[in-house]
């Protein structure tokens, strides 16, 4: 049934992201702004352990293709391991995992198996400010594309049905919580990061304020994981 599930989600976001594409593709001052589409860092599992949920892609090269990329043969927080790593917040991320008492093996075994990484905005630009410049050059359809991608974000929240979704960002923290779960008062301002339990669907819900890659509030985020016993089920 889950594997249903997940097939026509995968359809439905091509199928969704393919119109977009084309529709920026017939702008040239869109074109300049986004680079292409990735929806799944690695590979999709069901009920991983932990489900990262980002802003929106890195712009990696800086390459406009203009791709739709759905998945990758690794997450790409294991090039932190790599000796060509060029990627801050995969430093981070190993960095926060590091501080829950993981050994490096724990780790990448984590990561390898047991770990989904996307975002909720699929488009990839430069910065968050350029999806809005870049999908109201569409006929304004930013609105439109940002219900969409909640709307996707929370259905694979629902599928995978992971022990820890981990927010890389205020903003998509908030846009789940205050969108999706009708939750406004679950972030800690003092310890500068919010936490929610789902008892219904059994899914600890955390994220964390970035100042450009760094995770704020590390070490307050690896002690509420730690509280976490994710490997439960």
């Amino acid at each position: 049934m889950k594997n249903t599930e997940l097939k026509n989600w995968e359809t439905n976001v091509k199928q969704y992201l393919k119109s977009i594409n084309e529709e920026l593709q017939n702008d040239d001052e869109a074109k300049k702004l986004y680079f292409g589409f990735e929806v799944i860092d690695g590979q999709l599992k069901l009920n991983p352990e932990i489900l990262f949920i980002g802003i929106n892609p890195g712009r990696g090269s800086g390459i406009h293709h203009y791709d739709i990329k759905f998945s990758s043969e690794r997450i790409s927080y294991l090039d932190f391991f790599d000796n060509e790593y060029k990627y801050p917040l995969a430093k981070e991320t190993i960095s926060l995992l590091s501080q829950t008492g993981l050994t490096k093996e724990e780790i990448i075994a984590k990561l390898e198996n047991n770990c989904v990484k996307t975002n909720l905005y699929h488009i990839i630009t430069s910065n968050e400010n350029e999806i809005i410049s870049c999908l109201n050059k569409t006929q304004g359809k930013y609105k439109e594309y940002y219900k969409n991608c909640i709307s996707t974000c929370m259905s694979l929240i629902t599928i995978l049905s992971p022990r820890l979704v981990i927010f890389e960002g205020k903003s998509v923290y908030d846009a789940i919580l205050i969108d999706c779960y009708g939750v406004e008062d679950s972030w800690d301002k003092e310890l500068n990061f919010g936490y929610y339990f789902s008892k219904s669907e059994n899914i600890h819900l955390i994220g964390y304020s970035r100042l450009y890659s760094n995770i704020k509030a590390k070490e307050h985020i690896a002690d509420k994981i730690k509280s976490i016993d994710i490997q439960s089920t």
